[in-house]
Order: C-alpha cells, then sequence, then structure tokens
C-alpha cells in the first residue's frame, strides 16, 4: 500500500532534477517548500543531494526548513555532504543547518563527507563545529569511513581535530583494522603514529594483521609486524593470519609471517590449518615455504578434512605430490569427501585420481557424501574416472551414500556412457536405495530416455517401488517427459499406481501442467476420477498449480468445479490460493462458487484477500471492504481494532477470529498473529 511519504509532488520532481523555471513556476503558484514525501523526504532535501545551488536559494528563500528530517539522508546537510558539494554546504550552514543532526543513511553529515573523501566539505563541517567522534551507520564514525575509503587527508583532518584513533564500531571494528584491509599503507602510518592499537580485537576479520594478510598487502603487514602485531592472534574465518594469507597464496606474507614467529601448525579457522587452505587453492610455493617450516601434513580439521584432500579436490598434482612426498595418509578420513580419492573422483581429477591409486588409496573407502569414489565419479559423468576406479577392483555395487549406487548416480544424470560401462562391468539394474530408490526412477526423473531403455534392457523392474517418487512412471510424469512415459509403458508399467499421498501419474502430470503427459496416460486408460488421501482429485492438483490447459482439459471431460475435498477445499479454492487469475476466471465460468465455505469457514473470497493476490480482484472484492479496510488503518494507528477486524471478518465470509486464534490457510505455514497484525495480511 502507498503512503503519503511515496507521493512525489511537482515541487519535489522539479527540484530534483534542478528544473530553476519549473521550481520558480510552482513556489509562484504557492506550493508548499516544507511538503513531505519522495525518496529524499522533500524539496530542499532533493535539491540537496543533486547539488542544484540555484534551486537551494530558491527554495531556502522560501523558508523551507533547513533542518527537516526524513528521507534517505535524514537532513538536506547530509544529502549535500554525501555529494561533496560544498556550496550547497556552505548555504545550508549559513542558513542555520545543525551540523550534528543525527539520522540518515549516514548518521550524520561528517560521516557522509568523509566516507566520500570530501576534504572540503569536511573541513566547513569541523569548523561549525562537527563532533568528530560522533557515531555513524555501516563505518561507525567518520575516521573510519575515511580511512576504510583511504581518504588520507580527510583522516589526517579528523586526527588533527581529535578523532578517537581507537573507536570501535562498523564492519572491521576500527579505523585500521579498515585500512589495514584495503591496504591504504599511509592511512595505516598516520593511525599507527596517531596510537593505534594494533592488536585491537573485533570487526570482521579480527583484527588489523589478520585483514591485511588476508589482502596479500605486504606493506602493511610490513608496518603491523614493525609495531609488534601479534603474529599468532586468533579470530576471522580463516583462524589467523598465516592461514588467511595462505589461502590467498600470498607468499611474501606468508614468508614475513614465518619469519616472525607464526605457528606453521596453528589449528582453527575454515580450512583448520595453514596447509590445508594453501593446498585448496594450490598454491605450490606457499605449500612448499609450510613443509619447509615443519608443517604437519596429516592433521585432521577444516572443510576437507586435510591437506590432501583439499589438494585432490581442486586437481593440484604438484600439490598432491608435494604432500603424499611428505608422508600424506592416502587414506586419511574426514571432510566433506571423506577421503582425497573421493575428492578428485567428483571431480574428475585424472591424474589426481591415478596419482592417489598409484600410492595405494583404497578403491572401495566408504564415506561421505557419495559413499564411496565409484559414486562419485559416476555422479559427476566422469568415465574415464570411472574405468580407472574399476579397471583397479572398485565394487560395481557398493551401496552407500546419497544414490544408494554408482547405477542410480550415473542414471540420474543422464550419462549414458558411463550406465553402459557400469552395466557391463555387472552392475544389479534393481538395486535399491539411495534417493531415488532406483536407478530407473532416477533416469526418469531426469527425462533420460536413452538411460531408461539401456536399463529396462538389462531387465529393470519396471512398477519397483520406492524413492522420491514411489515408482519411475510417477517420476516421469511430474516431470512432463513424455517419451519415457510411453517408454515405460510400453513396459506394462501399472498406469494408476499410487504413491504414498495416494497420487497417481495422472495427478502428478496434473498438478506439473504437463499436458502432452495427460494425453498420452488418458490414451493409455489412466483414471483420472481417482482422488488421492486428501480426497482431491486432478482438477484439485491441476488448479493448485495454475495448470490452466489441464482445468480446461478435465472441465470438458465433466468434472466438476465444486467437488470439494476431505477438507472442504473446492478447485476454485486452490487456485485463488495459487492466484492464477486465468485459472480462476475458466472455473467460474464453469459454475465454481466463490462463496463455499470449507471445513475451517474459509472461502475462495477469503483465500485470495488472506493471500492478496491477483485473484482478489476476480473474487468480487467489494469498494465497501476495501473502504472498512481503510478504516482499520486509521483505527489501527490510535486504538485497538478488534471490533474493525470482526466487522470486516462478517463481511467477507471470513470466520470471525480465525486469524487471532493463530490459525492459517491450509497448506501454509505462517506464525500466529493478534489482530493487530491484520493489516499487514492485506496490504
Amino acid at each position: 500500500m502507498r503512503t503519503l511519504n511515496d507521493i512525489r509532488l511537482p515541487l519535489y520532481y522539479a527540484s530534483f532534477a534542478g528544473l530553476i523555471r519549473s521550481v520558480k513556476f510552482i513556489l509562484d503558484k504557492g506550493a508548499d517548500v516544507n511538503a513531505q514525501g519522495g525518496e529524499y523526504g522533500n524539496a530542499l532535501q532533493a535539491a540537496s543531494q543533486g547539488g542544484h545551488d540555484q534551486v537551494m536559494q530558491m527554495l531556502l528563500a522560501k523558508g523551507a526548513d533547513v533542518n527537516a528530517q526524513g528521507g534517505e539522508f535524514g537532513n538536506a546537510l547530509q544529502a549535500a555532504s554525501e555529494g561533496g558539494h560544498d556550496q550547497v554546504v556552505q548555504m545550508l550552514l549559513a542558513k542555520g543547518a545543525d551540523v550534528n543532526a543525527q539520522g540518515g543513511l549516514y548518521g550524520n553529515a561528517l560521516y557522509a563527507a568523509s566516507e566520500g573523501g570530501h576534504d572540503q566539505v569536511v573541513q566547513m563541517l569541523l569548523a561549525k563545529g562537527a563532533d568528530v567522534n560522533a557515531q555513524g551507520e555501516e563505518y561507525g564514525n567518520a575516521l573510519y569511513a575515511a580511512s576504510e575509503g583511504g581518504h588520507d587527508h580527510v583522516v589526517q583532518m579528523l586526527l588533527a581535530k581529535g578523532a578517537d584513533v581507537n573507536a570501535q564500531g562498523g564492519e572491521f571494528g576500527n579505523a585500521l583494522q579498515a585500512a589495514s584491509a584495503r591496504g591504504h599503507d599511509q592511512v595505516v602510518q598516520m593511525l599507527l603514529a596517531k596510537g593505534a592499537d594494533v592488536n585491537a580485537q573485533g570487526g570482521l576479520y579480527g583484527n588489523a594483521l589478520y585483514a591485511a594478510s588476508e589482502g596479500g598487502h605486504d606493506q602493511v603487514v610490513q608496518m603491523l609486524l614493525a609495531k609488534e602485531a601479534d603474529v599468532n592472534a586468533q579470530g576471522g574465518l580463516c583462524g589467523n593470519a598465516l592461514q588467511a594469507a595462505s589461502e590467498g597464496g600470498h607468499d611474501q606474507v606468508v614468508q614475513m609471517l614465518l619469519a616472525k614467529g607464526a605457528d606453521v601448525n596453528a589449528q582453527g579457522g575454515e580450512f583448520g590449518n595453514a596447509l590445508q587452505a594453501a593446498s585448496e587453492g594450490g598454491h605450490d610455493q606457499v605449500v612448499q615455504m609450510l613443509l619447509a617450516k615443519g608443517a604437519n601434513v596429516n592433521p585432521q580439521g577444516g572443510g576437507y578434512g586435510n591437506a590432501l584432500q583439499a589438494a585432490s579436490e581442486g586437481g593440484h598434482d604438484q600439490v598432491v605430490q608435494m604432500l603424499l612426498a611428505k608422508g600424506a595418509d592416502v587414506n586419511a578420513q574426514g571432510g566433506y569427501y571423506s577421503n582425497a580419492l573421493q575428492a578428485a573422483s567428483f571431480k574428475g581429477h585424472k591424474q589426481v585420481v591415478q596419482i592417489l591409486l598409484a600410492k595405494g588409496a583404497d578403491v572401495d573407502a566408504q564415506g561421505g557424501k557419495y559413499g564411496n569414489a565409484l559414486q562419485a565419479a559416476s555422479e559427476g559423468g566422469h568415465d574415464q574416472v570411472v574405468q580407472m576406479l574399476l579397471a583397479k577392483g572398485a565394487d560395481v555395487n557398493a551401496q552407500g551414500g546419497e544414490f544408494g549406487n554408482a547405477l542410480q548416480a550415473a542414471s540420474e544424470g543422464g550419462y549414458d556412457q558411463v550406465v553402459q560401462i557400469l552395466l557391463a562391468k555387472g552392475a544389479d539394474v534393481n538395486a535399491q536405495g539411495g534417493y531415488y530408490g532406483n536407478a530407473l526412477q532416477a533416469a526418469s526423473a531426469g527425462g533420460h530416455d536413452q538411460v531408461v531403455q539401456m536399463l529396462l534392457a538389462k531387465g529393470a523392474d519396471v512398477n519397483a517401488q520406492g524413492g522420491e517418487y514411489g515408482n519411475a512412471l510417477n517420476a516421469a510424469s511430474e516431470g512432463g517427459h513424455d517419451q519415457v512415459v510411453r517408454l515405460l509403458l510400453n513396459h506394462d508399467a501399472v498406469i494408476n499406481r499410487k504413491d504414498i499421498q495416494g497420487r497417481t501419474p495422472f495427478h502428478l502430470a496434473s498438478a506439473g501442467g504437463q499436458m502432452e503427459t495427460v494425453e498420452t496416460l488418458s490414451s493409455f486408460g489412466s483414471d483420472p476420477t481417482i482422488i488421492d488421501t486428501q480426497g482431491r482429485n486432478c482438477l484439485h492438483h491441476a488448479a493448485s498449480k495454475g495448470s490452466i490447459e489441464i482445468v480446461n482439459w478435465l472441465l470438458k471431460k465433466g468434472f466438476d468445479p465444486n467437488y470439494a475435498d476431505r477438507d472442504g477445499w473446492t478447485s476454485l479454492h486452490w487456485a485463488a490460493k495459487n492466484g492464477s487469475v486465468s485459472t480462476i476466471e475458466v472455473l467460474k465460468a464453469a459454475g465454481a462458487g466463490s462463496t463455499i465455505e470449507a471445513i475451517e469457514g474459509w472461502t475462495p473470497d477469503s483465500i485470495a484477500i488472506f493471500h492478496h493476490n491477483q485473484s482478489s480482484s476476480i473474487l468480487d472484492v467489494s469498494l465497501a471492504y476495501e473502504n472498512k479496510k481503510s478504516e482499520l488503518a486509521v483505527k489501527q494507528s490510535t486504538s485497538s481494532s478488534t471490533a474493525a477486524v470482526e466487522s470486516i471478518d462478517d463481511e467477507r465470509n471470513v470466520s470471525p477470529g480465525i486469524w487471532r486464534k493463530g490459525y492459517y490457510c491450509d497448506g501454509c505455514l505462517l506464525v500466529s498473529f493478534d489482530s493487530n497484525n491484520l493489516l499487514n495480511l492485506f496490504v
């Protein structure tokens, strides 16, 4: 719902655009110079933001309030300061603008000017008594803002005016960390010279050294270390400065940190340790440095479990070789992929797979998302890796992982070459387990007709039960994979078999808007009148998804638009919830009633209003109701609106008190709320 503040008056527009003649004309016609509205709150702030000094003069001459609050920048002075419009700033200050007014995007004018590096404006504001340590929004204070932007002149001015060099706040915690993160060495030097605490904790990176190390800012790192920054301080995503530098491959920074006594085996952070961080990025020079400094090659921890898995996942064969040469355990368990071989196999890194197998990697090791290396390679469609693993004796029927077995994984992705290889090696075509229950259902869900043909030719059970869709025909029908549907039906798939919710392939195709599949199922003799466990028929399912073509088809077949499900919902109830105007129009034309009450008192009308979608206009939402809604908005701002809520409930056939008791529209998971929250559902 639009509010007064959204309305932009002619004077606002003209001021925003700097149209001098238009502004004069509008003012001469008696326009309110202080009228509120628009993104910038009022005409004065709009003109200030654009730096339109002549327009400003005209507005001020007509009595514009120089300290009016509101809009994006809170006031005109902040707007002008943000843009660096020194003439406008001068004008506003001369007219008595409050230099320390709080509010708006930047919190205060000094902050806004400092963030943009507008030194002349900063000077003016300070000369007028701006509070140098006032807190702002995102950047905490003016010094922080200027430091983060690398505005050394502004930083110098603020420090000369007594800015607190160690003030806390903002994303980076303090000015030193902000400047360090951006690599502003001159600003860092100034702050340190003014006594900035080199080891101050807090902010995104935990400390300044970490921030500089993460960005690879070697000059800043050198300065901080010279000021005795704690080289092993903990904090940040990577845990410490060494891990942060290693992750980024900043070899010079890594060298500096190690020379200053950084703990090469420090644990913690995203990667567990510096070696894993460097290995993940394939930074061989950094890896070499860390190993030379005694990095432990086998510690467990971090996202990848160990350095070898991290390097293997990235396909960094040189790093893999270095780690193995230093005694990395080729079969170490842990991390996302459980072991290095599975990580390399999933990504299809043939060279790494070869290196690991040559070093004695267990080809059938269990664990991780994909259960084993063969399933991981099959899921990625890496036929050469699959062949390597099988040649090393991988169990083609090993169970486990997301897809249950390698054949299901390959079938899901439609990788016919991999499927062929696995079948030739004796893969069990009817093995059960995994997300899809079996390989045929996985291939059917993806519409991979060639794979489906291969599996059926190998004796796949066309009616096998289980998995996400219950059976292969359901999977293909929901996705509208008509060729697969025909293949399955021609291989004697049971056409009306229900899933766990009692839905047949016809229900699923109807809900998915799969017209071609609906016609195919019909031609093969599917019964469209079957109802599911919720008492819903195909028309309910089609209407709930706005499948207009199928709704039309079913109505022509004689389906009753007022047939109610177990909860008393008709097809029109479901269409109203979905908000498909065209579906609602078709159902109403077929005689669907918009005032039929379900068990909990819901009507299609009330559902449309509740969800406030386009359907509410189709379902006769009266002008009287809209007027009462406006009355409720007014009452709500001053007093309790319970009586108004009840009168509106009665007016629209919504059972009084339903919302206040915390009930929700069928199919929704809305939190409980009281009468004072009701209006939010309508606007």
